[in-house]
């Protein structure tokens, strides 16, 4: 089955992963990744194809010196100088309460029972989703300080940088996954 996102109501994104091996993800009749659903999902090789399947955190900052410095957070992303877009999916994105000043303000939680998701704006107006424990307690207007655990650079569309936890999960992937 080949997934084409042109408008919404053509995408059949929940068939495919339900149903196929490989994924072929397409933009405009051009193939944009061919990959297993797990490495569609968790290894994205464009930013588009990070945004097709799931929630993802876009995050556009600048990278001086070997560090993406952002209103909200500072992350090691040992790349040229420039401006990028950092993809961080919900789960890989942990909310501490903030000593002072933080780096986003709680929007709202919504609780699901397993876990909760909070939506927090960060000082430039970014929104990002963050995947909780159902205990945590994060009140509207709480300030926070966003940390990711794993996170995708991309520059120009393509990906430039992967943190090392997503480089070490890739190193042991399960058998039959390449």
């Amino acid at each position: 089955m080949t997934i084409s996102k042109r408008h919404p109501s053509e995408c059949y994104v929940d068939e495919a992963l339900a149903l196929d091996d490989r994924i072929v993800v397409m933009r405009d009749g051009c193939t944009e990744q061919i990959a297993p659903r797990d490495r569609i999902y968790g290894e994205p090789e464009i930013e588009f194809v990070a945004g097709f399947i799931g929630s993802m955190n876009f995050i556009r900052t600048t990278v001086r010196g070997g560090v993406s410095r952002h209103a909200a957070f500072a992350l090691s992303v040992p790349v040229a100088d420039g401006d990028v877009v950092l993809a961080v999916r919900p789960e890989a994105l942990s909310l501490v309460a903030a000593k002072g000043m933080g780096g986003g303000i709680v929007h709202r939680s919504i609780d699901f029972g397993t876990h909760t998701i909070v939506e927090v704006d960060l000082a430039d107006a970014t929104r990002v989703k963050a995947m909780t424990s159902s205990n945590s307690a994060l009140a509207k207007g709480a300030s926070v300080e966003p940390v990711a655990s794993a996170f995708r650079a991309f520059w120009d569309n393509r990906l430039i940088h992967e943190s090392g936890a997503i480089a070490a999960r890739q190193n042991n992937r399960v058998f039959g996954h390449a």
